[in-house]
């Protein structure tokens, strides 16, 4: 991160950026000594509640903690990990790491919390990431344990692996996933030291994530440490490039449908200073923001009359899911818009504290919660009505009616076997990896059975035909097994995908006549339950 010389800093100023110079009440920033180390913190992320902060420190202190290669200012630090604090009333407590599943001695970096905090995204450059969907990755809590990393794949891992033909690979600086889930924004450049620019990608209806494309709010200068707000839609990131007060300032824009962007806003004082000012996050109430100065985390309260440096109003939903017994469960939760059947976003509650959360934008409309319980067949719908005067915070107690007591002894109950294995096999195209819309209709089955249990792995292995050389078999075979995995894991992100791609090498059939040649260009799914 570099200074502008002052000349280009006060002509940026006047073309890029427009400095906010409304004045509301007064903000004062805090240091967070119990959050800050000796070492770097950087790259926070919030849940909309402002109750779970997560960050990345090289500050060491895990059994895999080693000094090595990485320096930062001059200064040598250890392989950089993800750590969390919750919020207690008004204090932030110690930080801890998050467990192995998530954190290597590789170096991790860039988390991002879900809403409910159930779901935690984050970087690694762990050795194979170009072959496990890397460098980005999600692991789920289930109750107090992480589990089940695993890569985002689809054009984010292809955007990643193109960038090591280029440059070796890509440096990255800060990512943000929207709380809808659906929207990837990173800051990313051919070295850390170096300029960055900011790519989006965008997750379609199968779950696969597009091709990063440059955004137009980068400039030729330095972008860094961007986060989406709780409205899904509201974008901070830092910049050297947008003019301001000095080194890297904190800016504020919207984001549209086209990926195009509004104005950008310099949020000024006393968020932005001579020193490098970035990081900014802010919780779904608007009121309390974090961000990083020099590498240490502060906190500032915004207060009720400082509407320029906030979000577009949000809501808060979030709930508890019990049995009828008043026992936290996990269970799916889906939100629908009843205006247009669209399926908003998803969530999962923890099945330690039946907790659940989603945000977005406020606005008019009618809307319904659909849970499915994991444990059972239990299945319930909420509907509910939003205004733009709604509260900002709207909280569920999700609880089904227990059945009524028998009066007489009931009858032995049967202990049904567990469920047969399932064993698919979808068909494509000639030299094609695009699910057809008839193996779309064959998984359905599949998908209903698997959001049923808690844990589930899957084994999915693409063929083709023997048209082409094995090299490239073997490539199509991956991109046909890649958007089987990613539909499936979009439709149960708690699925364990285990992929594998065999080319040409195990045909069902002899490939001697065009009707045989269609049946070895195919995908096996495999479903052993626990």
């Amino acid at each position: 991160m570099r200074l502008l010389p002052l000349f280009l800093v006060l002509f940026a100023t006047s073309i890029f950026a427009q400095i906010d110079t409304q004045k509301g009440e007064e903000i004062s920033i805090y240091l967070l000594t119990q959050l800050n180390s000796d070492y770097r913190e950087t790259n926070l992320s919030i849940t909309p509640n402002g109750k779970q902060l997560y960050f990345m420190s090289g500050r060491g202190e895990a059994p895999w903690s080693s000094k090595g290669h990485v320096f930062f200012d001059d200064k040598q630090e250890y392989d950089g990990d993800i750590w969390y604090s919750k919020r207690s009333d008004s204090t932030w407590q110690r930080p801890n790491y998050l467990p192995k599943v998530v954190n290597t001695g590789r170096g991790e970096d860039e988390p991002n919390i879900s809403p409910g905090g159930q779901t935690v995204y984050f970087q690694s450059w762990k050795m194979g990431w170009e072959r496990s969907g890397g460098p980005y990755y999600r692991a789920e809590l289930y109750g107090e344990d992480w589990e089940n990393s695993v890569g985002l794949f689809g054009g984010i891992n292809q955007f990643f692996r193109d960038s090591l033909y280029k440059y070796q690979q890509y440096a990255t600086d800060g990512m943000a996933i929207s709380p809808d889930q659906r929207i990837f924004l990173v800051a990313a450049g051919p070295y850390y030291d170096g300029v960055m620019d900011i790519y989006i990608s965008r997750r379609d209806v199968r779950g696969k994530w597009s091709y990063p494309e440059r955004l137009g709010i980068s400039t030729e200068e330095d972008e860094r440490s961007v986060f989406i707000a709780a409205d899904n839609e509201t974008i901070y990131f830092g910049s050297d490039g947008h003019g301001g007060a000095g080194g890297i300032d904190i800016l504020k824009t919207t984001l549209r449908a086209d990926n195009t962007c509004s104005e950008v806003l310099n949020i000024g004082a006393p968020f932005n200073t001579k020193e490098d000012d970035y990081g900014f996050i802010i919780g779904a109430a608007g009121n309390d923001a974090y961000f990083v100065r020099n590498s240490d985390i502060y906190y500032a309260y915004i207060g009720e009359e400082n509407d320029f440096v906030k979000p577009a109003p949000s809501v808060l939903i979030e709930g508890k899911v019990t049995d009828c017994d008043g026992n936290p469960v996990q269970a799916q939760v889906e939100l629908y818009d009843l205006a247009t059947n669209e399926l908003l976003m998803r969530a999962r509650s923890n099945s330690t504290t039946g907790e659940y959360a989603f945000s977005m934008k406020q606005r008019d409309g009618k809307f319904m919660q659909r849970f499915k319980y994991a444990n059972d067949s239990t299945r319930l719908n909420k509907s509910f009505d939003l205004t733009t005067e709604s509260e900002r915070t709207i909280r569920f107690e999700v609880r089904p009616e227990c059945a009524p007591l028998a009066t007489v002894a009931p009858e032995p109950i049967a202990v049904l076997p567990p469920p047969a294995p399932m064993e698919l096999l979808l068909y494509f195209d000639f030299d094609k990896s695009a699910i057809k819309s008839e193996a779309v209709a064959k998984m359905e089955p599949l998908i209903e059975a698997l959001q049923s249990y808690e844990k589930a792995s899957i084994e999915v292995v693409g063929h083709t035909d023997s048209k082409g050389s094995d090299a490239y078999n073997i490539a199509l075979s991956e991109r046909r097994a890649k958007a089987v995995a990613d539909y499936l894991q979009a439709q149960v992100p708690t699925a364990n995908i285990q992929l594998d791609f065999r080319g040409e090498k195990v045909p069902s059939v002899a490939n001697d006549t065009p009707e045989n040649r269609a049946k070895n260009r195919r995908v096996r799914v495999y479903w052993q339950p626990d």
